[in-house]
């Protein structure tokens, strides 16, 4: 199995490259990457507008691959076909700014050998995300309009009802990432 994370965003709600943004020393984008990658293969970096410096951030890791998405102004659902493409593999699909998903989550999600499951939070549909491989594969068919959520609906999905709000909490303006070194300062 592959991890997938989406990094290909412009930050715009931030004004910065949120993900290479530094919290308690460590870059945002290394708590999701070090969050998911006991759980696969091999995490793959969907990246667009900040290459360069996401790439920098993981040179020297063996398990961690960057590659660009060239399309990745036309929407997430390019990125997402890119690491598929990539991955060959099952994948556990997480966005680059999900940093506080528990290790017990990605455990129930990883283990399950369904074609696709699904974390929710209070019945919102949260993150990592698995796709089967064949399952994988039959996303590659959706059009440039789709997205993975309404792939999903689409599919027989197995849900998990989870007490994580890690799986929903993603770091959109400087006032969530602010939240978030409260949290990990805390812990």
């Amino acid at each position: 199995m592959k991890a997938i994370i989406l990094a290909a965003g412009t930050s715009s709600r931030t004004k910065k490259n949120k993900l290479t943004m530094v919290v308690n020393d460590k870059e945002l984008i290394k708590y999701a990457v070090d969050s998911i990658k006991n759980f696969v293969d091999k995490v793959i970096i969907v990246t667009g507008f900040y290459t360069d410096e996401i790439s920098n951030i993981f040179k020297e890791e063996e398990k961690v691959s960057v590659i660009y998405n060239e399309q990745f102004k036309l929407g997430e659902i390019t990125s997402l076909k890119k690491g598929i493409l990539e991955a060959d593999d099952d994948v556990l699909i997480l966005p680059g700014d999900f940093p506080l998903v528990h290790k017990k989550t990605f455990e129930i999600i990883a283990s399950d050998n369904n074609e696709v499951i699904v974390p929710r939070y209070f019945n919102e549909i949260g993150y990592p995300i698995k796709l089967s491989i064949k399952e994988s594969k039959l996303f590659l068919k959706e059009g440039i309009t789709s997205d993975l959520i309404s792939f999903i609906k689409k599919r027989t999905p197995i849900y998990y009802d989870l007490l994580d709000k890690g799986t929903v909490f993603d770091l959109n303006t400087i006032e969530d990432i602010r939240r978030f070194e409260e949290i990990i300062t805390k812990n």
